[in-house]
């Protein structure tokens, strides 16, 4: 099965858990990045994800059409998805593959991820396979390897 892990990273920690999920489903990454190639600050970022805004982004150097299983992650900002992910479904969905999965990272509210992904999985228009819920704690600690690892295990 050939896979792809996309996701945006403000700070670092949605990475950490993509590279790890990349690394055990041995798929290809793709960092969404802006337009401008800067991380945006955290108001901003904020904002835009609050508000339901799209934002520009850097071309995409993978085709999400070419995989199998697409794996979306994103940091959420006031229990959304980033804007950059937002923009990134949009401009990709319809080329997206029947085999989709989320995650997301964020502060430790329990139940936020929940519906996070669900409005991931509803702005793609696919159902998802599996989705996971990380906490910015578990990432700090390093909990997040085999909860990464157990969530790749489901979507082999």
């Amino acid at each position: 099965m050939k896979a792809l892990v996309a996701f945006y990273s403000g700070t670092g920690n949605t990475a950490a858990v993509g590279r790890a999920i990349a690394k055990e489903l041995g798929a290809d990454v793709e960092e969404i990045e802006t337009g401008s190639g800067k991380k945006p600050g955290f108001l901003s970022t904020g904002l835009s994800s609050f508000l339901n805004l799209k934002t520009g982004i850097a071309e995409c150097s993978s085709d999400p059409a070419k995989y199998d299983l697409v794996v979306v992650g994103t940091p959420t900002y006031g229990g959304k998805m980033s804007a950059q992910i937002r923009s990134y479904i949009e401009a990709n969905k319809a080329c997206f593959p029947a085999k989709v999965a989320f995650f997301r990272v964020g502060g430790n509210v329990p139940g936020n991820g929940e519906s996070v992904n669900r409005d991931m999985a509803s702005l793609a228009g696919r159902q998802a396979v599996a989705a996971a819920d990380f906490a910015e704690k578990e990432v700090k600690s390093g909990e997040y390897a085999k909860k990464a690892k157990e969530f790749a295990a489901k979507l082999k």
